[in-house]
């Protein structure tokens, strides 16, 4: 009956709402989901209230689902109800006064400036591989660069006169120049010697970029090294409309959720103190 009901439902959002069967498949999901759920409790989804979908709710957030994944489980809960009232003869909408929960902002993730010096000191830079993988992790640390930037930086983008690279394809297409270290560009021309690069200078895609980071720092990403070059910044005193500009945020108060991490470092040290 179950399967039943949830495939008429995915073939009306298929077909009649025009969504991707990939979006079709997770609505769809998920009714199923609140179907079993109905069945094992004893309700009748034909005839319920709000009562009934919000308990539903809580056991899903007893089981540690997310804020954002509840938000997906109501979306798809107030469109399957508005199928079975629109085509099927239900009378009511039990999902229509209830409100989607806020996301949760968390501290971004970042590593220590000691963990990611200590996993640099590692690489044996006669090694080719060694000299790729180091000059892209400590390109995304010293830079800031997000991963798709990283990964669209062309050979001409990078200027070792003046020593900085120029960011072609940032966040809403805006272009800006990130300064080099003395330490980054000497790797950098190291790293064109050996590889000779002729377009992409790292000719690199996402998956391969994510592996690389996730071998050297377990249950980070490359966005954790922006974070990480961030909050590092702020730490040694860095003015937060500086690090702005840096990173390419088109508004300071993007850049303000690194000030959070910097209290919780604070309060942090104070404990450790006393």
């Amino acid at each position: 009956m179950i399967s039943n009901v949830s495939k008429s439902f995915r073939e009306y959002l298929i077909f009649a709402e025009g969504l991707s069967e990939k979006t079709a498949g997770v609505y769809n999901d998920n009714v199923s989901l609140w179907l079993s759920w109905c069945e094992s409790a004893g309700v009748d989804w034909r005839n319920c209230d709000g009562n009934a979908v919000i308990g539903f709710l809580y056991s899903r957030k007893a089981k540690g689902v997310k804020n954002c994944t509840i938000n997906v489980n109501i979306a798809a809960l107030r469109k399957f109800y508005d199928y079975q009232c629109t085509f099927c003869g239900l009378d009511c909408n039990p999902t229509l006064k209830i409100k989607r929960l806020k996301a949760i902002k968390l501290s971004p993730s970042y590593i220590s400036d000691f963990e990611i010096n200590k996993a640099l000191e590692n690489f044996d830079l006669s090694r080719k591989n060694d000299l790729k993988v180091y000059t892209i992790i400590l390109c995304l640390y010293q830079t800031g660069l997000r991963a798709s930037e990283l990964i669209a930086i062309k050979v001409p983008d990078i200027d070792f006169i003046h020593a900085r690279i120029l960011v072609k394809k940032g966040k809403g297409n805006k272009e800006r120049y990130v300064p080099m270290s003395s330490r980054l560009c000497k790797v950098m021309q190291r790293y064109c010697e050996v590889f000779r690069p002729k377009s992409n200078f790292f000719n690199i895609k996402y998956w391969q970029l994510y592996d690389i980071v996730k071998g050297i720092f377990p249950g980070h990403h490359p966005h954790s090294l922006r974070h990480s070059f961030a909050t590092h910044l702020l730490q040694h005193g860095m003015r937060i409309e500086y690090i702005s500009k840096l990173l390419g945020h088109s508004s300071v108060s993007t850049t303000m959720i690194y000030l959070s991490v910097y209290d919780a470092d604070i309060i942090n040290t104070y404990n450790n103190i006393f």
